[in-house]
């Protein structure tokens, strides 16, 4: 009973290396599609980029100013 115990808990931690394995091969071909569009986009895609980190900077400045009072 022991070695099933034990056989199980390698298979279960093979399993998950395993999917481990499979997320960050999926995030590096995610984030490479990504990339090669960036590249061949980026001064059309610059203004958008520019706004869009704007709005996350002011979303972090109101957090502060709820938070803490002013800044």
């Amino acid at each position: 009973m022991d070695w099933l115990y034990w056989n199980s808990n390698r298979i279960l931690n093979f399993y998950n290396i395993l999917q481990f394995k499979v997320l960050i091969l999926f995030d590096r071909v995610v984030y490479s599609l990504m990339k090669s569009e960036r590249n061949s986009n980026i001064n059309k895609n610059y203004q958008e980029r520019k706004k869009f980190i704007s709005l996350i900077n002011q979303l972090f400045i109101n957090n502060k100013q709820r938070y803490y009072g002013t800044v």
